[in-house]
């Protein structure tokens, strides 16, 4: 019971690090406050909070130690822009074909965002491309118009690290 009532106080603090964003160094120092208050203070029962909230702390500040917030190379920072963005990168993995597409894993290197000039981008994007194309693993492309001219989207899962790319509309 121990057990589960840690791993509750570690996952309501990772969800409270989501929420609230403060730097990890603030929440080591909150973390840090509330174990002196174990010592502190030895009452079982509010021991026995401390000790929780303990946990809180350090849940949120590790989930705010490995989050970083996009850079404008991030691929993720033209994320849901809405407007149309050229990619240029190589494919990571074989293609996974499907009946209606063919899904892309491709390490961006380059974006250009309408007719702007290319800047660097660093990031993995899934692209869903035409299934009549012949794509090849490895191989370095920039097709505006067989699939590579996308909008970005959200992933579905917070965690994802890897970015949808939908096909344009204009």
């Amino acid at each position: 019971m121990t057990l589960f009532a840690i791993a509750i106080a570690w996952l309501l603090g990772v969800g409270l690090g989501s929420q609230a964003a403060l730097p990890t160094w603030q929440w080591l120092t909150l973390a840090a406050l509330a174990l002196a208050s174990t010592w502190i203070l030895r009452r079982r029962r509010v021991v026995l909070l401390f000790v929780g909230l303990l946990f809180v702390f350090a849940g949120a500040a590790r989930l705010q130690s490995t989050h970083r917030p996009p850079t404008p190379n991030d691929v993720r920072f033209l994320n849901d822009s809405g407007k149309p963005v050229m990619l240029v990168g190589v494919m990571t993995e074989y293609p996974d074909v499907r009946d209606a597409y063919s899904g892309l894993r491709v390490r961006v290197r380059l974006a250009t965002v309408e007719d702007g000039m290319p800047h660097a981008a660093e990031g993995l994007v899934l692209v869903h491309a035409d299934r009549g194309d012949d794509w090849a693993y490895g191989a370095m492309s920039s097709r505006p118009t067989a699939g590579w001219k996308r909008h970005l989207s959200s992933p579905t899962s917070p965690t994802a690290t890897i970015w949808r790319a939908r096909a344009c509309t204009a």
